[in-house]
């Protein structure tokens, strides 16, 4: 129906699709309140982008660094690659 709109459980942009491989470049920023997995939600995709041959840089400004620990990795102020076609600071 005119005006109806489709809903997914994932977003359109981590599913599998084409069209991301020819886009050149993509911001996606994950937000909310404290305690909401924005970190947790943030490394997957990325980490699943990475997987699909995408070119990832995953920055945070959380002034706690928990990325660093998400990813198991010792984060400081410059991008660094952490994995195949992941970089992260």
């Amino acid at each position: 129906p005119l005006g109806a709109q489709r809903h997914s459980s994932v977003p359109r942009s981590c599913a599998k699709d084409d069209s991301l491989a020819s886009r050149s470049q993509q911001l996606v920023f994950f937000g909310g309140k404290g305690g909401v997995g924005k970190t947790s939600s943030s490394a997957a995709y990325a980490a699943g982008l990475a997987e699909q041959g995408q070119q990832v840089l995953l920055l945070s400004t959380d002034p706690a660094h928990s990325l660093g620990d998400a990813l198991c990795e010792d984060l400081r102020g410059e991008p660094r690659q952490v994995a195949d076609n992941l970089w992260a600071a």
